[in-house]
């Protein structure tokens, strides 16, 4: 772990801009030991000394075959100590980029030699060799040099006498090896600084993946992504959860297995034209679940292009809207019915009005004229129509709610009961009539003879659906609703409810028919055969009792209606 923490702060530090002197060092390119080692082992070969300094003197590494001369006597007097230190920074600022620098030092007495390691146009550090004897130079002029640095002259001479004597033309061969390999190693540098730039960005961008990688399978949206044929290439875990198909099961399929037959050629025409142009379409799928759930899709496609734009595929988002649909549908409806409702009981509470006044009359005239007279028994024609609309006025109010009601603790159970002789006769005997009561069913608040009323209605347009007899299951429930539930359907609210289940094996209903089921007047019936108010009524004492209906209905299939 601290090798990966090193090699990681290392990177990091060789990605820093050149430009700025404090950026890169020596340090953050090099193994220092492994740069000691390198040294010792030149200087051991060479019969130099040598030390890599900063720019400015300082030493970077410990001196390799220091002579006593410089190490125990020149070094250690004040003024011998600073010449040092100057003539190292004096080679790194002679550098050349063509050779090594070669001067002499100690008054000329010993050879001296300095090379440059660099990166770019950047100066890092400087590799001094010497301490080898110029053959030319005599002991005279050593003298001179230990009295002007404070040396004792006899130690002076003793130690000058044991360095090694090196001929010009061969410390200059000398400098030159050294020359190569800090040339190498200024390569070397810059190439560790194209590494470590390069793993860097590949790293950054491998981070950078991992983020859309990550948002991408988290997301709630579908993505899919395909082929220039619409082979599936990838679909990311919402696309498994929406369509029923796991990766295994989709990927190198056509998306030809999410049709569900209800887009003609057109539209599929339109589709591939607006995205093989390079272009990107919207709109919105009816698609097919692996189940063969149908559900509805909004899509935005786009083009995939490789880096010289050529197209490569195609990247899918697609959002689930079914439910959404579902519920705006559940919310128009029910707000339609709300209109229609207070339309009607407006309408009908003033037509009743008008309704008793003519029933009034036609009793003051029933009573004034003679029994056996025909305008006797016109008024008792004028009286009987009226009490039939009378009649369908007090319906109209049941489905406005405005019909005055006594609410009070009821038992389904029990209603279902005291109304199943009656239900029985008005379904005849081609219909088998089945009531199965949940055991322990809560008490409910209602009006009992409007229960009353909803059960007959259901049982006659039951039996009115079923012409050749069938099968009317009666079942109640208990149901409860917690708040996330009850948002989902739009006339529904949190809590404790009891479930009233109609189901019959009749001929059931289109989707058009449903849309229109609870409307005042509303019928599928021959002219003659019913008002069309059986079913709003329904609707309205539902309603009123602060419940709400789900119909659940197929052409062929029968009818569920399930009031809560």
């Amino acid at each position: 772990k601290r090798m990966q923490e090193a090699i990681e702060k290392r990177i990091l530090a060789l990605t820093r801009p050149l430009g700025d002197p404090k950026s890169i060092t020596f340090d953050d390119l090099f193994d220092l030991k492994e740069i000691q080692r390198i040294q010792d082992e030149f200087a051991t070969a060479t019969g130099v000394s040598s030390i890599i300094t900063w720019p400015d003197g300082t030493p970077i590494t410990q001196p390799s075959n220091y002579s006593r001369l410089c190490r125990d006597i020149i070094q250690k007097t004040e003024k011998g100590c600073t010449n040092c230190f100057k003539s190292y920074a004096e080679l790194g600022r002679l550098y050349h980029p063509k050779g090594p620098i070669v001067e002499t030092c100690v008054s000329g007495g010993l050879w001296v030699a300095g090379v440059t390691i660099t990166i770019g146009d950047r100066y890092l550090a400087n590799w001094q060799i010497g301490q080898v004897r110029d053959e030319t130079q005599t002991e005279e002029d050593m003298r001179a040099y230990a009295r002007e640095i404070g040396a004792d002259e006899k130690t002076f001479i003793k130690a000058f006498r044991e360095v090694p004597v090196m001929s010009r033309e061969h410390f200059e061969q000398i400098a030159q090896a050294l020359f190569t390999l800090a040339s190498q190693l200024s390569t070397s540098a810059y190439q560790n600084i194209q590494q470590a730039r390069f793993i860097a960005e590949e790293k950054k961008n491998q981070a950078e993946l991992t983020r859309l990688s990550t948002a991408i399978e988290q997301a709630s949206e579908v993505i899919m992504v395909t082929d220039t044929a619409g082979i599936i290439q990838y679909g990311n875990p919402a696309f498994e959860t929406i369509s029923g198909y796991s990766r295994e099961e989709a990927l190198g399929k056509s998306t030809q297995i999410l049709e569900s037959g209800k887009h003609d050629a057109a539209f599929f025409y339109n589709l591939w034209q607006t995205i093989s142009s390079g272009k990107t379409w919207e709109g919105r799928f009816i698609n097919k679940r692996k189940n063969g759930e149908l559900y509805t899709e909004d899509a935005v496609i786009s083009p995939v292009r490789d880096p010289s734009g050529i197209i490569t595929g195609h990247v899918a988002v697609k959002r689930d809207i079914t439910k959404e649909l579902v519920q705006e549908e559940q919310y128009r409806q029910s707000q339609k019915m709300d209109a229609i409702g207070q339309l009607t009981g407006g309408i009908a509470h003033d037509f009743n009005n008008i309704l008793q006044a003519v029933l009034g009359f036609s009793e003051i005239l029933l009573k004034r004229l003679n029994k056996d007279s025909m305008e006797h028994q016109d008024a008792l024609e004028i009286q009987k129509a009226a009490k039939r609309a009378a009649e369908m006025t007090r319906q109209l109010l049941a489905f406005s709610r405005k019909q005055s009601v006594e609410l009070k603790r009821i038992d389904l159970n029990a209603t279902v009961r005291d109304t199943e002789v009656l239900l029985r006769l008005l379904l005849g005997d081609r219909t088998k009539l089945t009531f199965v009561p949940h055991p322990a069913l809560h008490e409910i608040y209602a009006d009992h003879s409007q229960l009353t009323q909803i059960l007959m209605n259901l049982a006659l347009n039951a039996r009115d659906a079923m012409p050749d007899g069938g099968h009317l299951t009666i079942t109640t429930e208990n149901a409860a609703f917690g708040p996330q539930a009850a948002a989902e359907i739009p006339e529904a609210e949190p809590g404790s409810f009891v479930c009233l289940s109609v189901a019959d094996t009749g001929c059931g209903m289109s989707r058009e028919v449903k849309d229109h089921l609870f409307e005042p007047f509303f019928t599928t019936k021959e002219v003659g055969h019913g008002t069309g108010l059986g079913l709003s009524v329904v609707y309205g004492i539902v309603k009123q009792s602060k419940g709400w209906i789900h119909v659940d209905s197929e052409e062929g299939r029968g009818t569920t209606l399930k009031i809560y």
